[in-house]
């Protein structure tokens, strides 16, 4: 089975030295041995956290993402994951792929309704120049397209500088961000959590790193967003492969002909998708 990894951005050296490496590990911890994952980046993308949270900037972001993973289907994969936490250019890549396509986010949230009745997440440092009112927006959005938004009873960023967070994880200095995570943890889990999402990609990387699986003492699973994306999509191959099902297509799935897709891309002047880099 092959597995198309999108990754939302090129590679910087924070990415090539810190994420990849870690996704990988988490990976292959939970992958099943007859699956070979690729991780692919987009050519372009965001660099800067810092200009993540507006409207305008991620729709740009989600635009390349989505050009890029379009092409899995015809370079021979069997199911992609879009990797980030915000699951951008997901709701796109069902309409347009024929094979099984899962986010981080969505994979993590049905994992924690299996696991318990209500969650909490658990998210990066803010940039400090975000406005409050958009920090969570989207992800309160994504919560409610997925159907579970009722069962979540919070979300808490890491409560340190932001710089200080990307700093610490680039050296992989994780005990203070560890020991926040914990305390943000358990106030969610006193507000009725029953289970905790690891929100964020290199923050899951770090709780699973250190197999911290469970809040010590309080019968609460952590959910990494990785293993989870890898064993849905595992799963959804299986299906497809089995009965021929990838998703509906009765309805919010439903995306456009093979020729109709062919020639809005020629009016917009959309370069084709690249292969994945081996």
């Amino acid at each position: 089975m092959r597995i198309w990894y999108q990754y939302p951005g090129p590679v910087s050296p924070f990415r090539e030295g810190v994420v990849f490496g870690s996704v990988m590990a988490v990976l292959d911890r939970v992958r099943r041995p007859d699956t070979e994952v690729t991780i692919v980046p987009t050519a372009r993308g965001i660099t800067s956290w810092g200009d993540w949270w507006t409207d305008y900037v991620r729709k740009l972001s989600d635009q390349e993402i989505v050009e890029t993973i379009a092409g899995a289907g015809e370079a021979g994969y069997d199911g992609a994951i879009i990797g980030m936490s915000s699951d951008p250019g997901l709701h796109e890549a069902k309409e347009i792929l024929d094979i099984p396509v899962v986010g981080l986010m969505e994979s993590a949230t049905h994992f924690a309704t299996i696991w318990g009745e209500r969650f909490g997440v658990v998210t990066n440092a803010f940039d400090e120049g975000a406005p409050m009112g958009k920090r969570y927006r989207h992800r309160r959005q994504l919560l409610e397209t997925y159907g579970v938004l009722d069962r979540c009873v919070g979300m808490l960023p890491i409560d340190m500088p932001q710089k200080q967070y990307l700093d610490d994880l680039a050296q992989r200095r994780h005990d203070e961000i560890l020991t926040r995570f914990e305390r943000l943890a358990r106030r969610l889990i006193d507000d009725g959590a029953e289970v905790i999402i690891a929100g964020d990609t290199v923050l899951s990387m770090a709780v699973t790193g250190a197999d911290l699986f469970e809040i010590p003492g309080t019968g609460a699973p952590v959910v990494d967003l990785m293993a989870s994306a890898i064993k849905l999509v595992e799963a959804l191959v299986d299906i497809h492969q089995a009965f021929g099902i990838v998703r509906s297509r009765a309805g919010a799935y439903a995306g456009p002909s093979k020729e109709t897709l062919a020639r809005v891309r020629e009016t917009f002047g959309l370069r084709r998708a690249e292969a994945a880099r081996s």
